[in-house]
């Protein structure tokens, strides 16, 4: 089987989507790191889950680290079955999808720093006999929508991983579209509060309709389904709670079964990481039990101080050779913008 281009984007990737170049972006609305996931700017639609806001006002008390917040959602709320523990943690899904929902249409007209990386990304398919398997961390619909409108529409969860296409998206740790059908008794409105005996099914469905350039769906469509007989289900949103190394993987079991197969099959695997932190565990134990040689990595977080970071993490966490190595001195957007992208083609073509 041919090479894989492994495409990981972490939340660093959809905060730098958008270049100054483009107008019209509302800085308000620009993807947040994890620092930032309570931040001010989001006061208004915080203010709709009464029990996240309880969660905020802990959260805003612990170091405003990635890694802290990480673990202390991971330490005083994952597992806890006391009555507002558990609410808790089951308020945030809800109030992150409608966050991310909202980045994802109001941030910006056009996240030109997505499109230069497609673009060449795209080229690179027409040149090569590589395969790219995009593999983003993010629940917003930022990357979606532009791979929807220019490669291919993503209109079922099948399409994520079409096998006549040479490219595929796989988003780990879930998605503000997805939801899981609720089996406990059905609740009026929009679960803006959750039951502490809120149970779900295993099942992940596609919430929406056709993605809509311009315009976002409605949070209750994505809250709501129906049964055969037509009656109304609520929908939980099927995306992680940010737990750090402890981060579980939330998709659909075939696309998880299909990066499995894309890993374990590729001839040799290429990584290029993108504004990921290198953390959660999921990830790198899937790419440290692929028997594919690892030929080549690059890695683009910021600047080099912060990539050495994330090489020592991935060293650690994957646990085996990761080839020949580059990582480049500057941020997502001086990548795509400025000399960085022939610099790792380069790196890339000795490599092939």
């Amino acid at each position: 089987m041919p090479g894989r281009l492994v495409v990981i984007l972490g939340a660093g990737a959809s905060a730098d989507s958008a270049s100054a170049r483009v107008a019209g972006r509302e800085l308000n609305w620009r993807p947040p790191l994890v620092t930032e996931l309570f931040a001010e700017r989001f006061v208004n639609t915080l203010n709709q889950y009464p029990v996240a806001q309880a969660a905020a006002a802990d959260i805003r008390r612990v170091e405003q680290s990635s890694l802290s917040i990480e673990q202390f959602l991971r330490e005083t709320y994952a597992d806890r079955q006391e009555a507002l523990p558990r609410r808790k943690f089951l308020s945030i899904p809800l109030y992150l999808q409608q966050v991310l929902l909202q980045v994802s249409y109001q941030y910006t007209p056009q996240p030109d720093n997505y499109d230069l990386l497609l673009s060449r990304l795209f080229d690179l398919l027409e040149n090569t006999d590589l395969n790219v398997v995009f593999v983003t961390l993010n629940y917003d619909l930022l990357l979606d929508r532009r791979l929807n409108h220019l490669f291919g529409r993503l209109d079922t969860l099948e399409a994520y991983i079409a096998p006549d296409r040479r490219w595929s998206l796989i988003k780990l740790h879930g998605s503000v579209d997805w939801g899981r059908p609720v089996l406990s008794a059905r609740r009026d409105g929009d679960l803006f509060d959750p039951p502490v005996d809120l149970r779900t099914s295993d099942q992940i469905v596609l919430a929406r309709g056709p993605l809509n350039h311009r315009r976002a769906p409605e949070l209750k469509s994505l809250r709501e389904t129906h049964s055969e007989n037509g009656e109304i289900i609520n929908l939980y949103p099927a995306l992680a709670v940010p737990l750090g190394e402890d981060d579980e993987a939330v998709c659909p079991p075939e696309h998880f079964g299909f990066l499995k197969n894309e890993l374990q099959a590729a001839d040799a695997l290429h990584l290029l990481v993108i504004g990921y932190s290198g953390v959660d565990q999921e990830l790198l134990t899937l790419l440290g039990q692929t028997g594919a040689l690892i030929k080549s990595f690059g890695i683009v977080n910021r600047d080099l101080a912060t990539g050495q970071q994330v090489l020592a993490r991935l060293s650690t966490g994957i646990v085996r050779e990761l080839g020949d190595g580059w990582i480049y001195q500057g941020s997502f957007g001086d990548f795509v913008q400025g000399d960085g992208w022939n610099e790792y083609l380069g790196h890339l073509t000795r490599n092939l």
